[in-house]
């Protein structure tokens, strides 16, 4: 048997990372746990591959048939000559109803029509990434919601450290340090 020496606080740390470690929703999920950041991203796809949503230069991006409504609809409050002249709840009224007498081809031929030099219709999919490793669901949440603006989407995610010796290895030694076991 040998003899680890480390500092009272790491000591402390260590053994609050172990309880929590052992006492957390595993998820069903054996152990070695790694929680990592999983964001949601759009890549282009080909066409046919994936979805199409308009997007401009400053990033915006229009992907429901709701957002796209209620972005045409703010224009035509904002610019139509023929409501311009209207108190303001009769301009709001009238912008919905040409909004809702649209049908979606009716939309997107508004948009390219009264937008072609600022927005665009691009296809894209949906891609996941998985991003930084913590070893508590807790500590990842913490993180997200400290950095959420770094991030797309983030949710903690578990994933298993299949087959790591490495992880294994330091999963139970730091499970073992409160006197609790590994998950399997």
């Amino acid at each position: 048997m040998k003899t680890i020496e480390v500092t009272d606080e790491m000591y402390e740390a260590l053994l609050e990372l172990s309880k929590e470690m052992t006492t957390q929703d595993m998820r069903c999920t054996a152990m070695p746990h790694m929680f990592q950041i999983r964001t949601t991203e759009q890549v282009a796809a080909y066409p046919g591959q994936g979805e199409d949503i308009w997007v401009n230069d400053e990033g915006e991006e229009l992907e429901t048939e709701d957002e796209i409504r209620e972005f045409i609809q703010k224009y035509i409050y904002e610019n139509d000559e023929s409501i311009i002249h209207l108190d303001d709840e009769e301009a709001k009224k009238q912008a919905k109803e040409k909004v809702e007498e649209m049908d979606e081809d009716d939309l997107e031929e508004y948009l390219e029509e009264t937008h072609n030099d600022n927005w665009w219709k691009v296809n894209v999919t949906t891609d996941h990434k998985y991003q930084n490793t913590f070893f508590t669901a807790k500590a990842c949440e913490e993180h997200i919601k400290a950095n959420n603006y770094h991030y797309k989407q983030p949710v903690s995610y578990l994933n298993h450290a299949f087959r790591n010796p490495e992880m294994e290895l330091v999963s139970k030694f730091l499970c073992e340090l409160s006197g609790g076991k590994i998950y399997k």
